[in-house]
């Protein structure tokens, strides 16, 4: 089966991980922004990029904040049967 493609921005997004027994467990993730600290030495000084495109701006530590939902739900990896076939597609169509 190939992997769920959700390429919209929406909130929550469903993700997908596989697990060792074959199956595909689907989650929610809720993302809730990112907050970014500047990275300082041993001084407290902030640091700086000295080459590249970023030459001159100050480095930053960036944090995303996410959270995850599992629903409980399966897949089966790779359905053989016409019967397994027909769970994924009502798993599916439940989730959406």
């Amino acid at each position: 089966m190939a992997k769920l493609r959700n390429n919209a921005k929406d909130n929550p997004k469903l993700i997908s991980s596989t697990l060792s027994d074959g199956r595909i467990r689907l989650s929610l993730e809720y993302y809730y922004g990112r907050t970014a600290t500047p990275i300082l030495d041993e001084n407290g000084q902030q640091v700086f990029y000295t080459e590249g495109l970023m030459a001159g701006k100050p480095k930053y530590s960036i944090k995303h904040n996410r959270s995850k939902k599992a629903l409980n739900l399966y897949l089966i990896a790779k359905p053989r049967t016409p019967e397994e076939r027909q769970r994924n597609k009502e798993t599916l169509e439940l989730v959406l």
